[in-house]
């Protein structure tokens, strides 16, 4: 514990190229009011100033900076899970390059699940702000739909069933409890990091929501993965892409949702639940539900006309509303 009487927080950081931003995520990780007991950095092959930033940094701190060896290139998602099997701290929080925490984000969380030993995870709201770190309008969990019905839900003990359907916990604001380690690593492929440990640890344990926003979650041209720049023409691209898919290979995306959510299943049956944990309520029925409807959707037929039978089925079912994400599920089966 550390002298606030507190979980000690490790913070697990992935940098690729981020010169452009890194100052000011570094700079408010300094000021937390909650110090980390060590920052673990896992760069992945940057080429700009990153790395001389990061070796000022450490530098400059009254607490560890550990530095992960270099090696391929692993992405977001094997970068962080990488980081995490490094951190020795009783809690984890992930960091990514380019944002700016509040300087009471690593209290706040721990705080959270301090007082909720039967939480494995915590995660808060955030600011979305642009390339200059204005603020845009909108808060993030309005922009990943976490709205009043979805944290109702959650609060209500069915935080998986929220997250099953839609992922709605954004890696920046999230921190996990390290004994859940033998569950969450290794992420599977199909998965992106903060998806698979926010749905793996609901699987197991309530989620601690906090509802401040403690990012200013940054939202640029350069950006890898989150929340896509505003504008017509960028939602417009983006459809044109997924219906490009479609065509090109019909249930695809429904298969390797499958795929995705079979992996799940199979690491909650394979003995790697931490010791301590227990399959939530409802989780193993709603996983069993969410495959049976994927597959289902997978073997629709590539012809409109043909697949509308199995279409009406699922919809008849209320299984795209259980699920999946109701009309926008549907459209996407009768428009692919």
């Amino acid at each position: 514990m550390t002298p606030a009487g507190l979980p000690g927080v490790s913070v697990a950081l992935c940098t690729l190229d981020g010169a452009r931003f890194l100052p000011g995520q570094l700079g408010s990780v300094r000021a937390q009011t909650l110090a980390p007991v060590e920052v673990v950095v896992r760069d992945d092959g940057s080429r700009d100033g990153t790395p001389a930033i990061l070796r000022e940094f450490a530098a400059t701190v009254p607490f560890p900076v550990r530095f992960l060896p270099a090696g391929e290139r692993l992405g977001p998602a094997q970068g962080f899970a990488r980081a995490l099997a490094e951190c020795r701290g009783e809690l984890v929080a992930f960091c990514d390059q380019d944002d700016v925490w509040d300087a009471r984000k690593l209290e706040r969380l721990a705080r959270a699940l301090g007082a909720d030993p039967g939480a494995g995870a915590a995660f808060s709201d955030g600011t979305v702000v642009d390339e200059a770190g204005g603020p845009r309008g909108d808060s993030l969990w309005g922009a990943v739909g976490f709205g009043p019905r979805a944290r109702a839900r959650l609060a209500g003990g069915r935080a998986f069933e929220v997250l099953m359907r839609h992922p709605v916990v954004t890696g920046a604001t999230l921190a996990v409890r390290a004994s859940l380690r033998p569950l969450l690593l290794p992420v599977p492929p199909g998965w992106m990091h903060d998806e698979w440990f926010a749905l793996a640890a609901a699987s197991v344990s309530r989620l601690a929501p906090v509802p401040e926003p403690l990012v200013r979650y940054r939202v640029h041209a350069a950006q890898r993965v989150g929340i896509p720049a505003p504008g017509l023409r960028a939602r417009l691209d983006r459809l044109r892409e997924r219906r490009a898919e479609e065509r090109r290979d019909p249930g695809g995306g429904r298969r390797a949702e499958a795929e995705a959510f079979e992996r799940l299943a199979e690491r909650l049956a394979e003995g790697s639940r931490p010791a301590g944990y227990a399959l939530q309520p409802g989780v193993a029925e709603a996983l069993d539900g969410r495959l049976r409807h994927l597959r289902r959707r997978a073997a629709f037929p590539r012809s409109r006309f043909a697949r509308l039978p199995g279409i009406l089925r699922e919809a008849a079912g209320l299984h795209y509303w259980r699920f999946a994400n109701g009309w926008r599920s549907l459209a996407r089966d009768l428009l692919a």
